[in-house]
């Protein structure tokens, strides 16, 4: 699950009013499952085997112990292995079957990772824990060295998935949490981010709505520590299309928006009831507008990049 990050929700409204412009968190993913399981045919054929114990002090863990108690009845059928070595230098140790992994048994890499589970016709299929020598970690269900089924791939800086796994990727449903606080619940496509989901931040900030490919996408409601609540269109993580967009202190703008900023028609709103509605550019009101003060007097004017150049009709009573 790769360290992708990506940010969203940019500047807003640097135009009217002063708006609190902080550094907005990032949506963070954690690396897709790496596969070091090869298939038995494709690494090398074994080169040694011992049915007695050897000098080899590689150890069963507990996963091998619960899978071991799983089989009981089925373990007269198999024959045990103290030491199977292969070309490629891995090691296996555990039960066989006609001379193939088969059963409960723990392999052993030359960089020191090692699988500890179920194994079925030479293939990890069932249950079984794969420990990366980087520290990475994956508990969970396997299918033909593969991980699929349900499962938890955990990182040493504290970060993990748990879910749903199809072919070592993240599929359906999922949790991912980071020490930071971050987290991401929601629904998962080839391990991207995808369809509907919640990603909180470490600093109280919250979506909730809809992810494409890792990225906040489609519709979906995004809130700041500071009160600020935008609901409406977003695309490639920043607000596109139609939106409302609130403020604590009662300011309200509805309407469209390009690339994270007010554009195309819009209404926006001040807490003492003014209102300015009509075209927008660039976050700017820019075009033909109407303004309606306070007193709910009504006034047509041309707006530029954000100023006023003239009235072209005169002020009327709000009716």
């Amino acid at each position: 699950m790769g360290n992708q990050r990506l940010k969203c929700c940019g500047s807003q409204d640097h135009n009217i009013g002063i708006e609190i412009r902080q550094k907005n968190p990032e949506l963070k993913s954690i690396r897709t499952q790496k596969s070091i399981i090869s298939q038995q045919t494709t690494n090398g054929a074994p080169r040694k085997l011992s049915g007695k114990k050897t000098e080899w002090d590689f150890q069963h863990d507990e996963i091998y112990k619960i899978v071991e108690k799983k089989w009981q009845d089925r373990l007269e059928d198999l024959e045990y292995t103290y030491e199977l070595e292969f070309e490629s230098k891995k090691k296996y140790k555990g039960y066989l079957k006609e001379g193939v992994m088969h059963g409960p048994g723990s392999m052993l890499w030359a960089d020191n990772s090692e699988y500890h589970g179920e194994w079925h016709e030479g293939f990890a299929t069932g249950y079984g824990i794969l420990k990366h020598a980087d520290g990475d970690v994956y508990l969970g269900d396997w299918v033909k060295d593969r991980s699929q089924g349900n499962g938890k791939y955990t990182r040493p800086d504290g970060s993990q998935y748990e879910g749903s796994w199809l072919e070592d990727m993240q599929q359906g449903f999922g949790v991912e949490t980071w020490p930071d606080g971050a987290s991401y619940n929601g629904q998962y496509n080839q391990g991207k981010k995808h369809g509907h989901g919640q990603f909180k931040w470490g600093d109280g900030s919250t979506y909730e709505g809809d992810f494409i490919d890792n990225n906040i996408e489609g519709k979906g409601e995004y809130t700041w520590p500071d009160g600020r609540v935008y609901t409406g269109s977003w695309y490639n993580n920043k607000l596109q299309g139609s939106g409302k967009y609130t403020w604590s202190d009662g300011r309200l703008y509805e309407g469209e928006y390009h690339d994270d900023k007010k554009q195309g028609f819009g209404k926006y709103t001040w807490p003492d009831k003014r209102v300015y509605e009509g075209q927008w550019y660039d976050g700017k009101q820019h075009g033909e507008g109407i303004y309606i003060n306070a007193d709910g007097k009504i006034q047509k004017g041309l707006w530029q990049y954000g100023k006023r150049i003239q009235w072209i009709e005169s002020v009327a009573e709000n009716q």
